[in-house]
């Protein structure tokens, strides 16, 4: 494909634009895909959405041409599966049982969890924690929490907090007795833009939960 980018453009956003150029074709798990010329793949947008399962728990359905499996991963509380929109919005996803509550645990109840590699049960407090530390450790430094705002997951009551960094990290969280659900999204700039929340509420919206409360 041949692209033209006009004068006004960034030169950032073309190299963007040509990176998505489309070099073969496959198949992944029996649907079509096709690779890029980035060295990454997405499934073909011509066969609609495509659903994508995280731990037998959760369900994100979306055409690929607009939010598309990516080859990463992201791991502050367990394994995240990666997507992008492109140009420069990436989204992750992770889902696992609520464990139990770490302080009603012995110290060999606790082990034995480690050894499954099962997750103790963590508050929304205690997940915020984790984010931040994990984003001060990225980053060199500390930063801040920029807004807390009242959510939904697939009906699920949620929280959403927003990270001032570099960039800016929108995360939202459900933790119920039955699922703990982590929905991120990433954007260049370090403010929670307009054009981010409404990326991240795209995101959220192609998620479904497979458990009934």
């Amino acid at each position: 494909m041949r692209l033209r980018c006009v004068v006004a453009a960034l030169v950032l956003g073309c190299t963007a634009a040509m990176a998505q150029d489309i070099v073969g074709k496959g198949t992944v798990d029996g649907k079509r895909a096709l690779l890029l010329s980035d060295g990454s793949w997405r499934f073909d947008s011509s066969v609609g959405k495509i659903c994508t399962n995280i731990a037998d728990l959760v369900d994100l359905c979306a055409n690929p041409k607009e939010w598309a499996l990516f080859p990463g991963s992201y791991s502050v509380i367990g394994p995240a599966i990666a997507f992008r929109r492109v140009p420069d919005t990436f989204g992750y996803v992770n889902a696992f049982v609520t464990g139990p509550d770490p302080a009603t645990l012995t110290p060999q109840q606790k082990a034995k969890l480690l050894l499954q590699n099962k997750p103790e049960g963590k508050s929304l407090a205690q997940l915020e924690k984790d984010f931040m530390a994990a984003a001060t450790r990225r980053l060199g430094y500390a930063p801040m929490v920029i807004t807390r705002e009242d959510a939904a997951i697939a009906g699920r009551d949620a929280t959403t907090f927003v990270i001032a960094a570099s960039p800016a990290e929108a995360i939202t969280v459900v933790v119920d007795d039955d699922v703990t659900v982590i929905a991120s999204t990433t954007n260049p700039s370090t403010l929670f833009t307009d054009e981010h929340r409404a990326r991240h509420a795209e995101f959220l919206s192609t998620i479904s939960l497979r458990v009934v409360k």
